[in-house]
């Protein structure tokens, strides 16, 4: 059932169930309220505790609502004068903004595991792999030592000897913890 907020000189129709998203629906009815010129730039809002009483909502859900709408832009805050609608809130009144995480098409894709491989070093990894290859000795290509080459254990060993006390060639149970050293 939708609840009114009488006595603010805002009306706002939420539809509010026992269950669910109720900071999510305070969200929508306030930018529905923007976009469709309800409420217009510089209009005061209710505090938060008179609209969670109105609505029977919990004061940090109101305040939560209005922290995010905020930070989308749609209003400001300062001490001493209460929130207000944006400034700028009117220029997207004709339209809602969208939401940032809904894109359909996102500039950077930052899930793990899922490098920008457009722009991998392609040509610079191909010059050092051709380096690597022309100067490695011949011995490099068979099977070698199990514990790897000489050369990666010892830089292994020299940055990892900031942590613990471990050499190129000493097991794991010889390893002790230490004070980490400073770079330098």
């Amino acid at each position: 059932m939708p609840t009114p907020a009488p006595d603010t000189g805002l009306q706002i129709l939420l539809e509010v169930s026992p269950i669910g998203p109720r900071r999510g629906a305070l969200e929508h009815a306030l930018r529905d309220a923007i976009t469709s010129e309800r409420l217009f730039p510089g209009d005061r809002l209710p505090s938060t505790r008179f609209l969670a009483q109105q609505l029977g909502l919990g004061r940090g859900t109101v305040n939560d609502a209005y922290t995010h709408l905020t930070a989308e832009g749609w209003l400001t805050a300062r001490t001493g004068s209460g929130t207000r609608v944006a400034e700028r809130a009117a220029a997207g009144a004709g339209s809602p903004r969208p939401d940032p995480l809904a894109l359909a098409n996102p500039t950077h894709d930052l899930s793990p595991g899922r490098p920008d491989a457009a722009t991998f070093p392609r040509r610079a990894w191909a010059a050092a792999i051709k380096e690597v290859v022309a100067t490695a000795p011949n011995e490099a290509f068979g099977y070698g030592d199990p514990r790897g080459r000489p050369e990666l254990r010892e830089a292994l060993a020299g940055y990892l000897g900031r942590f613990a006390a471990c050499g190129p060639y000493r097991s794991r149970s010889w390893c002790a913890p230490v004070t980490p050293k400073p770079w330098g």
